[in-house]
């Protein structure tokens, strides 16, 4: 017994397969699978009842009659009662419904209206419609067999709906058959279905006037048997236990291949199908409904109704379309051929959209565009590409007539300049495609002074005293931007320089009290960038500090003595000595001998000498690091040390460069010639091309240094320990130089 057997026997209860839920919007789709097309499709749809035995598998149901059309857009109860509704068909002209009501034929008008009896006893086999007379027939099944599925010998007529009285006995003699697969050519010669239905056996009969006709077999084991409205006079069958695949024959038994009948289905959905009928005027369209599982209690509660698509030769499924989903049985579609075809047509609500944005800054601002129906039908929804991976752009969800694009640019990998995307919009059913255009425009990352901020910004000081001030400048990233920084200051007092001699991200005053003492606001400003410090002098804070040595505008070097001398007030009992390379942002104590802390009993107060060193510890982080002392934007301090806000440092930065060594050499155009510089603090560097001696001796002849290089090793950093008077020795094959080198 194959599938269509078992899924008649297997009918467990399945009454949460039909439901009145509303539809969604599938006109566009449908539309754009017909070419425009008006379409409708009429079906039953499950309520109630038990599926017992072959005998009734259809006609002991319940069902409502079910419509859709393109032009409306709405699934809707035609007759809005439940009844023995079942193999319902469409009229030629698609104004009419043709259906059984048990074992009785009804016609209903397509709005629902007229709906009345054709004749009793007339089980529909199948609908022609007679081009000649312009008249609609049914051929139909009458006798004592169940009309609704099968028949053994019951006499089949080929019956007028308008004129019952214009009947004619189709002289069918198989033994067995199965009326409801039966369906007839468009000149209806030729009546396809199952005979003899025992075997499941399938063929044709040739029709002639008079009701007789020659029965032609195909043997293909399978069920509902099909033929195209037209008069290929072909043959279509399901051939196999999975119902997933359909045999098409041409008219003569040969040229068999098989269609994929499976439509988009979820993952986990069963694949079996069933009711494939074609339309009943396009040998182009034909619905089926599916996901049809068999299992232990029924089959499967998610049944949904499909219009498809099939190519000119029937060999291949080109478009699918779920109509609807809610326990759908024996689906029927209608295509109008003489309207025009419904066709949307696609306007874009501006041609080019245009961005700015400034490299290394934030994406500019999503921009929308309006896509629009120009043309007539639904719009189901679009799809938009960009050519460049800079631009997104994103559809707002769903369908319908009037639809957004957001275009999201991202300007991370783009460059200075102009850049352009194009964005293509297609789909929907749409009878065009429209492009619009998305234009870029990346400016250079310009600097600018947006903030200047003073350290410190309150600061208490005594009388006469002096306070320290550095101003930073940033720029719109908050990095650090060269800028003229002009000093003022009101309510008294004096500052060491009003304007910066020289742009640079900082810039530091001196600002000392009167006598008086009182508030005072020292501002530093660059137009309407500005900042303001607040500096207090009270009699309460009369300590002081002048600096007397160094006073900026000088250079040292790495190795050289500079003298600090300072004067302070009687009650200053101990100071320490800060050094800043980078203008004030960060000071390191300096060392001298063993001691940090300088006090007033101390040996040196007032006049210390320091020996400049190569680096200076200062703490970054929350760590000591080792910091370059070489540097020209140094300044010198001396603070309290018990009194941290009294302190006098350099008004101007000075310099401290490398350490440096003077060297003589005689000329050498030798190919090997040595290169012999100075590097670094007491350094000689030796770098050759061949494999070369190196000897350095001091005046007296006594070696201070041996070693050769090689080729693959042509480089030698040598650290001179003690200044003096050296001669470097370089020996290559038949090549020897002798460099008098002044090391200090």
């Amino acid at each position: 017994m194959n599938v269509c057997n078992r899924l008649i026997g297997l009918t467990a209860a399945i009454s949460a397969l039909c439901s009145l839920n509303a539809q969604a919007t599938v006109a566009g789709d449908v539309l754009a699978l017909t070419g425009g097309k008006t379409a409708k499709v009429v079906w039953s749809r499950y309520v109630s009842g038990i599926i017992g035995d072959y005998t009734s598998v259809y006609g002991a149901c319940i069902y409502r009659l079910m419509a859709y059309s393109t032009t409306t857009d709405q699934v809707r109860d035609v007759l809005g009662t439940t009844g023995n509704y079942y193999r319902a068909k469409i009229t030629n002209d698609g104004s009419k419904i043709i259906y059984n009501n048990n074992h009785d034929l009804y016609m209903v008008d397509w709005s629902g209206s007229n709906n009345h009896l054709i004749m009793k006893n007339a089980a529909i086999c199948c609908y022609w419609y007679n081009a000649a007379s312009g008249k609609d027939y049914a051929f139909i099944a009458r006798g004592t067999q169940n009309m609704a599925y099968w028949m053994d010998s019951d006499p089949i007529y080929r019956v007028c709906l308008s004129d019952t009285t214009d009947k004619l006995l189709i002289q069918i003699t198989a033994n067995g058959y199965a009326g409801i697969w039966m369906s007839a050519s468009k000149d209806g010669t030729r009546l396809t279905g199952s005979f003899p239905w025992g075997t499941a056996g399938s063929g044709t009969w040739t029709i002639k006037p008079d009701g007789t006709g020659t029965f032609q077999s195909y043997n293909i084991y399978g069920c509902w048997s099909e033929t195209p409205p037209d008069n290929s006079y072909r043959y279509m069958i399901y051939d196999v236990d999975s119902h997933n695949e359909n045999a098409v024959l041409n008219a003569d038994g040969s040229g068999h291949h098989i269609i994929n009948l499976v439509p988009p289905l979820p993952a986990n959905a069963c694949q079996g199908t069933y009711n494939m009928r074609m339309s009943v005027n396009d040998p182009h369209f034909f619905t089926l409904i599916a996901p049809m599982c068999v299992n232990a209690s029924g089959f499967d509660q998610n049944v949904g109704a499909y219009l498809g698509k099939l190519d000119d030769n029937i060999t291949t499924v080109q478009g699918w379309v779920k109509i609807a989903g809610s326990g759908e049985c024996m689906p029927c579609a209608w295509i109008d051929q003489g309207s025009t075809p419904v066709q949307p047509s696609l306007g874009a609500s501006t041609a080019q959209l245009n961005f700015n944005a400034t490299a290394g800054g934030a994406n500019p601002a999503l921009q929308t565009v309006t896509i629009t129906n120009t043309g007539t039908g639904a719009l189901s929804a679009v799809t938009a590409h960009a050519d460049s991976a800079w631009v997104v752009p994103t559809v707002s969800t769903g369908g319908g007539n009037t639809q957004t694009i957001g275009n999201q640019v991202n300007i991370a990998a783009l460059t200075v300049g102009t850049h352009t995307a194009t964005i293509t919009v297609s789909g929907g059913g749409a009878s065009n495609s429209v492009t619009y255009k998305v234009v870029v425009t990346i400016a250079a990352d310009v600097s600018k002074l947006t903030t200047i901020t003073i350290t410190p910004a309150i600061d208490s000081i005594g009388l006469k005293a002096s306070a320290f001030l550095t101003a930073r400048c940033l720029d719109q990233h908050n990095n650090s931007i060269k800028a003229i920084v002009t000093w003022s200051v009101s309510g008294g007092g004096k500052l060491s320089r009003a304007l910066s001699p020289v742009a640079d991200s900082t810039d530091t005053t001196t600002f000392t009290s009167d006598s008086t003492g009182g508030t005072f606001l020292v501002i530093a400003s660059n137009g309407l960038v500005k900042d303001t410090a607040r500096i207090t002098a009270t009699s309460a804070l009369n300590y002081w500090i002048t600096l007397l040595s160094p006073l900026g505008n000088k250079n040292y070097s790495v190795g050289d003595t500079m003298p600090i001398s300072w004067n302070a007030s009687n009650n200053m009992d101990a100071v320490v000595i800060h050094l800043s390379v980078d203008k004030g942002l960060s000071w390191a104590t300096l060392q001298f001998d063993t001691i940090y802390t300088f006090k007033r009993a101390s040996p040196g107060w007032g006049n210390v000498k320091w020996k400049i060193p190569a680096t200076v510890p200062v703490i970054v982080g929350g760590g000591v690091q080792n910091v370059s002392t070489v540097s020209t934007q140094v300044l010198l301090e001396v603070r309290g040390y018990f009194l941290g806000t009294i302190y006098a440092v350099t008004p101007t930065a000075f310099s401290i460069k490398a350490a440096t060594t003077v060297v003589f050499s005689k000329p050498n155009t030798s190919d090997a010639a040595m290169q012999i510089a100075a590097r670094g603090e007491r350094s000689i560097f030796v770098k050759g091309s061949v494999e070369t001696a190196i000897q350095i001796f001091d005046l007296r002849g006594i070696r201070y240094y041996a070693d050769r290089l090689d080729a693959a090793n042509g480089e030698r950093l040598i650290r001179m320990s003690t200044p003096g008077i050296f001669i470097v020795r370089t020996a290559t094959a038949g090549t020897s130089t002798s460099t008098l080198v002044i090391v200090k």
